[in-house]
């Protein structure tokens, strides 16, 4: 569905955390003014597609979209080689991604996906 076709390293990790700071900081505001559960997941993958596409032009990365972009609610089962296929993947489509409760469990990471919208196994 993307084919990442340019990469080039900057001095973006202080834009990074920035961008991640400002993303913590509106998904509290969701979890503070949306409490129905449906409503508030909707937001918060709105929130994580939009702060994607900023990292991507963060790191530099530019992606090509081939085909068409289903629309729905549907199921991709995808074996990711890094966090930057979740990225990708999140900022061309509002995703809610899977992940281990040993994640949720984890210090920073758990807080992390709590609020990127994951679904544990």
């Amino acid at each position: 569905i993307f084919r990442l076709i340019g990469f080039r390293q900057t001095k973006g990790l202080l834009e990074f955390t920035a961008a991640l700071n400002a993303y913590i900081a509106s998904a509290l505001g969701v979890f503070a003014t949306t409490p129905a559960l449906f409503l508030r997941r909707k937001r918060l993958a709105g929130l994580v597609a939009f702060y994607s596409r900023i990292a991507l032009k963060i790191f530099n990365i530019e992606l090509k979209v081939t085909g068409n972009i289903p629309d729905g609610t549907f199921l991709i089962v995808a074996n990711h080689m890094s966090y930057i296929d979740v990225i990708c993947l999140s900022s061309i489509l509002r995703s809610a991604f899977v992940t281990s409760v040993e994640i949720k469990e984890t210090p920073v990471l758990g807080q992390l996906t709590e609020i990127g919208v994951c679904l544990y196994v």
